[in-house]
This record gives C-alpha cells, sequence and structure tokens, in this order.
C-alpha cells in the first residue's frame, strides 16, 4: 500500500532449523477500512502457518546430563517448556560439520535432530518416503517428520544410519532385533548395517535367546550371524516345534537347522559305533570276557546315539543282569540325555569300575579318549 504498508514479513530460522516466518504490523496513525482489511489478512496467515507447521516446543538440554538414557525422560506435557530430546542426536550435537535440517519424532515422542542427506545417503527409498532430497524440499512442513517406531528402535537405527556404536545404552535383544527388523522398510539393508556395528552386540546375546536370534538371521538371509548361533541350537528340540514358531524362520534356514541336527546324530553314531579293540588273550582275560566289555560298550553307546539330547542332566541306571544278558559288572547308562563331550565321557567311564582286567581298562580308556577328542572337534565346526 504504498509508503504506508501495513505489515513486512522476513524469513528466519530457530535453534532446531525449523524455518519461521516472522510478521512485522506497522501500524498507521488512524483505523481506516484498508487498516481493518490488513488485520484481517494477518490473523488469516497467522491461522495457515499454525495449521500447517508442526513446532515442537524447545529443548531443555542443560537439563539431561551427558550419556542419560533419553528414555529415562517422560515426554512433558505440551503446556510445559521442554519435550524429550534424545542425547544423542540434539540440534547441538555436532555429528557432522554442518547443522541439523531435519526433525524425527518417534512414536512415544522423543525428538531427534538428524541430516537430510545423511538418512537419504543410507536408504534408497527416502526414508520411508518420508523426506524428500534436498533440491525438492521447498516447505517448512518438510522439516519434522513422525516414525512409527519407538525411541528405543529408532535411536538404534539412527546409530547405524550415523556408523555410531550404541553398545553404551546396553539395548536388549529384543529392541536390537525389533530395530533390524524395521530397517528394511527405511530402504536399509541389514547385511550393510549388521554387519558393521550390531554383529558383535547381537551376537553376544544370542546365547540367551538363540532360536530368535536364528530367526533373525534367517528373515534377513545373514548367514554369517546363523552359523555362530546355530551351534547353541543343538540342544534345542526339534519336536517341539509349533507351526507359528516355525513360521518366524525362513523354509531354507529351517531346513538347515533339521539338516543340522540330523547330521549331528549321525556323526555321534559313526564315533561310537566302533567298541574297544581287543586285546592280546591272557589266562585272567580270554576272548570270551573280552566280548562282554564289547556288549556293554554298545548297549551304552546306543542310548547316547539315539536318546540322547544335549543341554539336561544325565540319569545314570543299573541294568539288571537278568535283562541285558550281561555278567554282574556291567554298569551302563539305559538313560542317558545329555551328549555334551564330558557327559559322554562320565557315562562311558562307568563301564570302568567293574572291570577287573587291567588291559581292558587300557583299551576302555583309550577308546573313550579317541570318542571325545573326535566328538568335541565335531562340536566346534557343527553349523549350519
Amino acid at each position: 500500500m504504498g509508503d504506508s504498508s501495513v505489515f513486512e514479513h522476513s524469513d528466519s530460522f530457530d535453534s532446531s532449523g525449523s524455518s519461521m516466518v516472522n510478521w512485522s504490523l506497522q501500524l498507521p496513525e488512524t483505523h481506516t477500512a484498508e487498516f481493518e482489511e490488513a488485520v484481517a489478512f494477518k490473523r488469516a496467515c497467522e491461522q495457515h502457518l499454525s495449521a500447517q507447521i508442526l513446532t515442537p516446543p524447545s529443548s531443555d538440554l542443560d537439563s539431561l546430563s551427558e550419556g542419560e538414557d533419553y528414555a529415562n525422560n517422560p515426554f512433558h506435557d505440551p503446556t510445559l517448556s521442554s519435550v524429550s530430546v534424545s542425547t544423542t542426536f540434539h540440534a547441538a550435537a555436532n555429528l557432522l560439520h554442518i547443522p541439523t535440517d531435519l526433525v524425527l519424532i518417534s512414536s512415544d515422542g522423543v525428538v531427534f535432530h538428524v541430516h537430510t542427506g545423511q538418512l537419504l545417503g543410507a536408504s534408497t527409498n527416502d526414508f520411508n518416503h518420508l523426506i524428500f532430497p534436498n533440491a525438492a524440499r521447498s516447505s517448512i512442513v518438510d522439516t519434522v517428520a513422525c516414525v512409527p517406531e519407538p525411541a528405543a528402535v529408532l535411536n538404534i537405527i539412527l546409530h547405524s544410519v550415523y556408523e555410531i556404536s550404541c553398545t553404551h545404552y546396553h539395548p536388549p535383544l529384543a529392541t536390537l532385533i525389533a530395530a533390524v527388523d524395521a530397517m528394511p522398510p527405511y530402504g536399509m539393508s541389514p547385511k550393510v548395517h549388521v554387519q558393521r556395528l550390531l554383529f558383535a552386540l547381537i551376537l553376544g546375546l544370542a546365547p540367551t535367546q538363540p532360536l530368535a536370534v536364528y530367526a533373525l538371521a534367517s528373515r534377513h538371509d545373514l548367514l554369517s550371524l546363523a552359523q555362530p548361533v546355530s551351534s547353541h541350537l543343538l540342544s534345542y528340540p526339534l519336536d517341539s516345534f509349533t507351526d507359528e514358531l516355525a513360521s518366524t524362520i525362513s523354509a531354507r534356514y529351517l531346513n538347515k537347522l533339521f539338516l543340522l541336527h540330523v547330521g549331528r546324530l549321525a556323526t555321534l553314531k559313526q564315533l561310537l559305533l566302533p567298541a574297544p579293540q581287543l586285546h592280546p588273550c591272557t589266562p585272567e582275560c580270554d576272548f570270551g570276557e573280552q566280548k562282554k566289555l564289547a556288549r556293554a560298550w554298545v548297549l551304552a553307546a546306543g542310548y547316547l546315539a539315539w536318546e540322547g539330547r544335549a543341554g539336561v542332566s544325565i540319569d545314570y541306571t543299573l541294568c539288571p543282569v537278568s535283562t541285558c544278558m550281561l555278567t554282574w559288572w556291567d554298569v551302563v547308562v539305559i538313560a542317558v540325555v545329555d551328549t555334551s563331550p564330558s557327559a559322554i565321557e562320565g557315562a562311558l567311564s562307568s563301564l570302568a569300575p567293574r572291570l577287573s582286567c587291567e588291559l581292558c581298562k587300557l583299551t576302555l580308556a583309550a577308546r573313550i579318549k579317541d570318542v571325545i577328542s573326535r566328538w568335541s572337534f565335531a562340536q566346534v565346526y557343527q553349523q549350519v
């Protein structure tokens, strides 16, 4: 309106990187019709902006001690002056040499200040189409995005994007699994990001829930993770698999797991099959006496190979003479439920105390030593 323009506007940026529009009203000396029209226009603009701009309250960063877990900071009432902000991804974090230009808000209301270029570089689908390349960013509304993941999961994803270790947060295994499962929708490859930073963290927690980690590896074809984890599943009873449990593991990896168990039992049977070698006959121990040891070995080995399950206690039972068709000294294990090397050694060594022939004891000890040595070696290398 010429020299008496009613108001002017200028663009500026707040501390979070969100652009704001500042309106300054220049009042004319008298309330004319033009003045009333300008005021009404200004109010309409303000209402239009407030309906489009999502501006989170300023964060009280001084109240967050260094290394404090953001999950312990509750999301305050909107009427207050602060919200929960990630202690790693805040506006003053200086993770890169450029200021942050994007605000992500988790499903539980935690704010993460990040860089658009960093997320776009790690994603193949513009971070699940939540953001746009810099060339396409033309409005302030693109600087804020809400994600459906909770803060604990989003925190791990962003640490992977920035290639920062999240070990100091001590995330539980369930959170790590949820973060890896959430990567593909954001255009991130678990093969790349798990191998770089999360591999050792997940593998360290695998003994507590090996089947859950194996299922995770199967869903994302992480063979390098599935192989070491599968050694913890040697004791898992396959007959306890339910349809629901099997559906969490891909068919290829489920087949690998079944073949691992089948191959393991086949290996144990081959190791236990030969009985202790016969020694030259003596007046105290002839061929017939040595055959009794061989029969006792076959019986004990049979229960070890066909009834064995790793990771369970051993139940030793004396075999009645009338049942086993053996002599009075034959003590065998008829309820062995453990195939660990130490358990096998204990089960087979139970045959020795009743032996009176020293040569038989030596041949038995040599045979047990050979079985344990080869079985321990097989245990180490039995993986999918």
